[in-house]
């Protein structure tokens, strides 16, 4: 239910893990660092990157449903909520600025995400097999992001970039403005006919 990730093995300071070999674990609850590990942090569990910018891995197995990034994160790692099974809202602070590639994909029940002013960029396929995902709202004062009814759009509402998977209604109509629609703005939709 733990990993835990060590200063030194054999004598050899642990320097650099490859994340992807801890990404799909899914009966972690939470990671433990040693303590003078030095390009890794844990918080309640959580990885981070050393300074606490970088949100590396939300454990699979970890039992919260309300997640809020802390004011040091500006990135969200590629995978690192990937097949949460308990988070239903996650809230990305005001410093994020990043959102890695599939970095929510598969959190089943995940059914809101908000995003903070500074998001500028978020990944491909981000939100992806999020089969209970109802809403995204974005702070108004995101320059780079808007929301709609639920629906995540470039500022500008040119491009729709998501819509939520099981968001309500069997019928939508894009908006007069939006010129182009993102390469998985529609996967896996339940609802609409």
């Amino acid at each position: 239910k733990k990993i835990y990730i060590p200063d030194r093995i054999k004598d050899l300071p642990v320097e650099d893990v490859d994340v992807n070999l801890i990404l799909d674990v899914p009966s972690c609850e939470q990671y433990v660092i040693g303590p003078t590990q030095t390009n890794l942090s844990a918080k309640d569990g959580v990885l981070y990157s050393k300074d606490g910018k970088t949100l590396l891995r939300f454990p699979q197995a970890k039992n919260t449903e309300n997640f809020s990034t802390p004011s040091t994160v500006t990135k969200i790692a590629d995978g690192a909520f990937k097949s949460n099974i308990f988070l239903t809202e996650i809230t990305l602070g005001d410093n994020v600025k990043n959102i890695g590639d599939g970095a929510f994909l598969s959190c089943k029940n995940l059914e809101k995400i908000t995003f903070g002013k500074s998001v500028s960029s978020f990944g491909d396929d981000a939100l992806g097999n999020c089969s209970k995902l109802k809403n995204i709202v974005v702070d108004d004062q995101n320059k780079s992001f808007m929301s709609e009814d639920d629906i995540l759009y470039n500022k500008e509402k040119t491009k729709l970039i998501r819509y939520p998977v099981k968001k309500d209604g069997a019928e939508f109509r894009t908006p007069k403005k939006v010129t182009e629609i993102g390469p998985y703005a529609f996967k896996n939709i339940l609802n609409l006919e």
